[in-house]
């Protein structure tokens, strides 16, 4: 396994208004790793998985993709990139794959064949 992070978020502080939701938080993703975050409510797993996925972007802090900084505008273009994110509400349809889960919404909109398929899914998630 190659320990050369594939996604780094160095320094990442999240305010909102006067809630410190995140305060210089870093976390990495080499290639092959799974991570679970755990924590307490309000402990602020929501928030930076929302900044890693482009939920989020306004943020202090470096957001580095394959070595090279990065900031995202919208959910959108980190789909572009190659990140997604499941989110915890009851948003997962248990006929599909996870990858297929992964990129519901992006299956479901017309592009050109009308949609995407699994291979396409999985090619994106890099889970396939």
């Amino acid at each position: 396994m190659n320990s050369t992070p594939v996604l780094e978020l160095k320094n990442i502080t999240k305010r909102f208004r006067t809630l410190q939701a995140l305060d210089n938080v870093d976390f990495d993703l080499c290639q092959g790793e799974i991570h679970a975050l755990v924590g307490e409510n309000r402990a602020g797993k929501s928030t930076l998985m929302r900044i890693l996925a482009g939920v989020y972007t306004e943020y202090q802090g470096t957001y580095v993709l394959d070595g090279q900084p990065v900031h995202l505008h919208s959910p959108h273009d980190a789909l572009a990139r190659g990140i997604g994110m499941i989110h915890q509400e009851l948003s997962v349809i248990p006929e599909l794959s996870v990858a297929e889960n992964m990129f519901w919404a992006a299956a479901a909109h017309p592009f050109g064949d009308g949609g995407l398929g699994q291979n396409e899914c999985c090619r994106r998630s890099r889970i396939g």
